[in-house]
């Protein structure tokens, strides 16, 4: 602690003058300015969180063709940053380098903490002890260095007595720069903690013709690892999203080939494909066919040489179908028209829709509608579609279909009519001649 000696102050009779509540604020005060201007003093809040980089990130990309680019999303969602966790434990493969800061923790026989920040040499000050290179090396291996150093000033920590724990405290900021096609190209300040996906979202993504799945992360003028985001997208996979180091760069290559599916599909959008990949694994991208699509064929529009073409690619094909880039896939729905309806309507108790196969014939569908006690039950009509789609009536006795005296086999599209006695009842008309107005 700071004396009023080693301030130069004299205790003389011109300080006796002061009463005693003025000299218990005076040594109040030097002792806050001791702790504000000493990082390497004991302190009871030295695991303070650490501090965030703030960024500014660009909006997402367009479009193209009208249909979004798969995974473009990514780079405008607010609640997804990939934003390294600033609060957790000292990762053992930590490199240290200039500006970490390291809490030295001493307990046991002998009590003491220190923070210490790496200098530009790449070494920490250690009072009393002196200067100890951790530049370039892991966590763990400063922790064995730095606990061999303290043995001179601490026995106790040979013995086993004392105990040294170290922790990384406030965490350098790196400079990463990121080229190729993305959104907006230049040098970033981030964390040491950060990804590639990290700085990948600050930039914005890649651009309208960037690729997602070449990204390359350069270090020291070498490849260390291409980077594909559909890894990610697609199976939660973020084993090559490697942490970064000062001065990577990080290059997002143009795409190779990119192919559009739209129609009856789940995720209708543009994407991007490998050498190896197929018509098939497209289809998986955009997560399978909706619910009302017709699966035995897509439809290919393609850039030939001299003007468009229009391919029609079987399902027994998807898997062997080679695309090339712009290709747009079409996925038709199902035509609006049943393979197995029969309607009943009119006076029964269960009008609808039904299948013939459940329901093959008239009697079976007579039964199940239930004709109503005002049905008039002398003629029903069925209305029928020749082979040649000319239309024709049928007429039929409903009693006489229920007793199995008459009965026929349904087809698709046929329409039953059961009337009610009211509806078939002749009109009576009342004739009123004379000296009447009307």
């Amino acid at each position: 602690m700071t004396t009023f000696k080693d301030l130069g102050f004299k205790i003389d009779t011109a300080m006796m003058g002061y009463i005693v509540d003025q000299i218990q604020k005076l040594k109040l005060r030097i002792q806050n300015l001791n702790g504000a201007t000493s990082s390497s003093n004991n302190s009871s809040d030295v695991y303070t969180g650490r501090n965030k980089v703030a960024v500014k990130v660009p909006p997402a990309i367009d479009s193209v063709q009208g249909l979004p680019i798969f995974g473009a999303d990514l780079f405008d969602n607010t609640n997804l940053t990939f934003e390294p966790n600033l609060n957790i434990a000292t990762p053992d493969h930590y490199i240290i380098g200039v500006n970490d800061e390291l809490i030295i923790d001493i307990y046991g026989y002998s009590e003491n903490t220190k923070k210490l920040k790496v200098t530009s040499e790449g070494f920490i000050r250690y009072p009393d002890l002196g200067p100890i290179k951790v530049n370039g090396i892991t966590i763990e291996e400063a922790r064995i260095k730095i606990k061999n150093a303290l043995t001179k000033i601490y026995p106790g920590l040979l013995s086993g007595n004392t105990s040294v724990q170290i922790s990384l405290g406030q965490i350098r900021s790196i400079h990463v720069t990121l080229l190729g096609e993305v959104q907006r190209p230049g040098t970033f300040t981030v964390s040491s903690l950060a990804t590639i996906a990290n700085a990948l979202y600050l930039s914005g993504g890649p651009n309208k013709i960037g690729s997602f799945r070449n990204i390359e992360l350069i270090r020291n003028g070498k490849p260390v690892v291409v980077f594909d985001l559909y890894d990610f997208l697609l199976k939660g996979d973020l084993t090559k999203n490697l942490s970064l180091k000062d001065d990577d760069i990080i290059k997002i290559n143009p795409y190779n080939k990119r192919v559009g599916i739209r129609g009856a599909v789940k995720k209708a959008a543009v994407y991007e494909l490998q050498g190896n990949e197929y018509l098939s694994d497209v289809l998986q991208y955009s997560g399978g066919y909706a619910d009302n699509a017709h699966k035995e064929l897509i439809r290919v529009s393609r850039f030939g040489a001299n003007s468009r073409e229009l391919i029609t690619v079987k399902a027994a094909d998807f898997k062997k179908f080679q695309l090339s880039s712009g290709d747009l896939l079409t996925v038709d729905s199902l035509a609006n028209l049943f393979n197995n309806r029969v309607v009943v309507k009119g006076a029964i108790f269960y009008p609808g829709s039904y299948g013939i196969k459940e329901i093959p014939t008239l009697k079976d569908l007579i039964v199940l509608v239930k004709p109503k006690e005002e049905a008039y039950k002398e003629r029903a009509v069925l209305r029928r579609l020749k082979e040649d789609y000319t239309p024709t009536v049928i007429n039929f006795n409903v009693d006489d279909v229920l007793t199995g005296k008459f009965n026929l086999d349904l087809q698709r599209e046929d329409a039953v009519t059961i009337y009610s006695i009211d509806e078939v009842r002749e009109k009576y008309v009342l004739n009123i001649n004379g000296e009447i107005n009307k």
